[in-house]
């Protein structure tokens, strides 16, 4: 599987899951869309439910949402511990552990 990554200030790796930028690309899809994954690695894309589970499902990972309003003001969550479900629990989300300035809602 092909991912895309990041690397912050820190000289961390992220790997990406979802990236929008610019409304290029439909979000509004089916559930086999969501399971398999969409859009292009260099642009907007959903990586898919199914590699987040296969990711995700033997250690937990963190988990670092980084978001920005249209006006530049940015905020980002990180969860010490993430993973998802598998598609029998309907790829259910598990986050734990917030920190950051976006709040925990």
């Amino acid at each position: 599987m092909k991912v895309y990554c990041d690397v912050d200030s820190k000289n961390k790796g992220w790997m990406v899951i979802q990236r929008r930028m610019d409304g290029s690309v439909n979000f509004n899809r089916s559930w086999a869309d969501y399971q398999a994954g969409f859009g292009n690695l260099r642009g907007e894309f959903w990586l898919g439910n199914e590699h987040i589970y296969q990711l995700t499902k033997e250690n937990p990972r963190e988990l670092r949402i980084d978001m920005e309003k249209f006006d530049g003001t940015k905020r980002f969550a990180l969860y010490s511990k993430f993973n998802v479900s598998s598609e029998s629990k309907k790829y259910q989300l598990y986050a734990t552990g917030y920190s950051g300035d976006a709040g925990d809602g």
